[in-house]
Order: structure tokens, then C-alpha cells, then sequence
């Protein structure tokens, strides 16, 4: 272990220009060189938090992503950081597919340290230079979150979906099922194929390493959601939480949230709309990351008039099939 490197100092902020190009690829590449050239540095060498040069690099990415100010320079930084990572295992013997302090993987790295949105350009770096890379081998380091607040791992899952649900290719690596595929890749043909064949209730019950089921997964894809729940084999799955305890009507919520663009015309409440016409369980906590806090105004408002208007069934059913005693006994008027 080495507190310090020349190696680990090359992806100091003080060595990063406000302005990320190609021509700053060449001058860390350079300095890369200079530093493996020293007596004491070795491309085994991990700081006291395990991490080796190609870890801190990752780091130091994902920091200045979350400074980028256009589309453009992020993706500079995410050309250059995939170049970076390739020269540090072909050129500096850098083994940039292990996790901290040399055990688990690159991915499991990724996914519990907060960066999860590096995982597709991480992924097709692996990918490119060990064709056989399988990230299926590492289910078990991957989906293993090492912070135990609850807040933080919600944050991550959010995000590490987020970042692969456009990549069909890393699900399929991942080992999810058939219908998983065909939900990332928005193919609305091809999931009818599939709620039409025999095999659809094995499909119901796949679910991922997050415990997610299908519906989890269709929240943001409006056409997709509306095939499954005109299925009522589906609506059992409103109730089911993930591994952290969000069900899809908490991820509609979220959803609304984050695509709300207007107080009218938007159509962010569709998704909560279908979810709560299945009657499922509603439980909203205040103090979860994932809540009604996150939700838009307009699905905020569906939700409220939603459990009014349940209220107001239960009720008519209780008036008309309970005896005369039993509704006072329970406290339900006419009124």
C-alpha cells in the first residue's frame, strides 16, 4: 500500500484544466509514463482506501462529470477517460478490471462508490480489450452495496438503472431474462409476442438483482406498462417492493418527478395513473429518498383525489353490505 504515488498524483485536480480536450490526454499520458519510470512506483500499488491508479482516475471522472456545464465537454471527458483506462492496462500493466484492495471487480467498484453512471463507458472499455470479459461471473460484488444508510443505496440503484436501461447489450451480459431485453430495448412488438405466448407467467416472475419485476422496469416507458397491466395476472406485481423496499408506484412517483415539464399538457402522471388503477397498496414515506416528496405537483394532486375516491368505495361498500351495527361500530357515516 502507498499513501502516496507519483502515479495516484497524475489525476490531482491541480493537474485538470477547466476546459477538458485531447491535448490533455497527451500530457497525462506523459506524465503517466514519467511516474511508472520511478524506482518506487508500481502499477500494483493501491492507496489506503485499496484503490489503484486506474480506481482514482475513475474517481476523478466522475467528480469532473458532475462539474461539466454541456453534453459536449461531458463527452470529451468520457472519450478521455476510456483512453485513459485502455492506456493504463495495455501500456502500464494497470489491472483495471478488480475492485479495491485487488479483490472483487471494476463493476462492484462502480456500483458502490456512487458512479454508476460510468458503468456503460467502463463496461465497453472491459468489454473491448478482454472480448470474453463476463460481467454475469460477478452478480454477487455487483448488486452488494457496501453503504448500509438506506438513503445512499436507493440513490445508487436510481442511478446505476438509470444508466444501463438504454443499454440492452449490459443487460443481456447481466444475465436478465428475456423479457428484461425486450422491455430496455422499448420493443413493443415483441413484448406482445411474449405476454401472448404460454411461458408469460414465468415472465411475471423474473425478476433482477434488485428484486425489480416487470413493472419496475416499464415506469418510464408509458406503451410498454399499458400492454403488461391489461394483463391481470400483472396487478399483483404493484404491490411488490424491490430490495429496498420501493414498489413501481413509488418509481412512477419518482418518475414524475424527473419528467414533469409543465403544470398542464405534460403526461408525467400517466405512469402513476395506470399503477394506482390496479388498486394496489399505497404507502408513501416521508422519509424515504424514494417518496411523494420526489413526485410532481400534478401527481401529487392524482394521488390525493385517488385515495379520496377509494375511501369514498370502501365506504358505499360498507354501507350497503355490512349490518345496520357494524358501519356505526366502525366509525363509517353516510357522510
Amino acid at each position: 500500500m502507498r499513501e502516496r504515488s507519483k502515479a495516484f498524483e497524475v489525476f490531482g485536480w491541480v493537474n485538470f484544466p477547466q476546459s477538458f480536450s485531447t491535448t490533455h490526454i497527451k500530457e497525462l499520458k506523459t506524465k503517466l509514463q514519467q511516474a511508472f519510470t520511478l524506482p518506487d512506483v508500481s502499477p500494483l500499488d493501491v492507496d489506503q482506501f485499496g484503490r489503484n491508479t486506474a480506481h482514482i482516475c475513475i474517481t476523478l471522472f466522475g467528480d469532473l462529470l458532475n462539474y461539466s456545464t454541456s453534453r459536449e465537454e461531458a463527452g470529451r471527458l468520457l472519450d478521455g477517460l476510456q483512453i485513459l483506462l485502455s492506456f493504463l492496462f495495455k501500456a502500464m500493466h494497470v489491472n483495471i478490471f478488480v475492485g479495491e484492495s485487488h479483490n472483487g471487480s471494476m463493476l462492484e467498484y462502480l456500483a458502490a462508490s456512487g458512479l454508476p453512471s460510468l458503468l456503460p463507458p467502463v463496461y465497453d472499455v472491459l468489454k473491448t480489450l478482454k472480448p470474453e470479459f463476463d460481467p454475469e461471473l460477478d452478480q454477487r460484488p455487483i448488486w452488494y452495496l457496501r453503504d448500509d444508510r438506506a438513503m445512499e443505496q436507493q440513490r445508487h440503484l436510481r442511478i446505476f438503472r438509470y444508466a444501463i436501461h438504454d443499454r440492452p447489450d449490459i443487460i443481456e451480459d447481466l444475465g436478465y431474462g428475456e423479457v428484461f431485453l425486450d422491455i430496455s430495448k422499448r420493443d413493443k412488438s415483441r413484448l406482445q409476442e411474449l405476454i401472448n405466448s404460454t411461458r408469460f407467467a414465468e415472465y411475471v416472475d423474473e425478476r433482477d438483482f434488485f428484486r425489480h419485476n416487470i413493472l419496475h422496469l416499464c415506469i418510464n416507458w408509458k406503451e410498454g406498462l399499458k400492454l403488461l397491466l391489461k394483463e391481470r395476472i400483472t396487478h399483483s406485481l404493484a404491490n411488490e417492493p424491490d430490495s429496498f423496499g420501493a414498489t413501481p408506484l413509488h418509481y412512477a412517483l419518482a418518475h414524475s418527478g424527473n419528467v414533469c415539464y409543465s403544470a398542464d399538457g405534460c403526461d408525467c402522471h400517466d405512469a402513476a395513473e395506470m399503477i394506482l388503477d390496479t388498486d394496489c397498496r399505497v404507502v408513501v414515506d416521508p422519509w424515504a429518498d424514494i417518496s411523494l416528496a420526489d413526485s410532481s405537483s400534478k401527481v401529487a394532486m392524482l394521488l390525493i383525489q385517488h385515495l379520496k375516491q377509494r375511501r369514498e368505495r370502501l365506504r358505499k361498500i360498507a354501507i350497503t353490505h355490512l349490518s345496520t351495527s357494524d358501519p356505526r361500530e366502525l366509525r363509517v357515516t353516510d357522510h
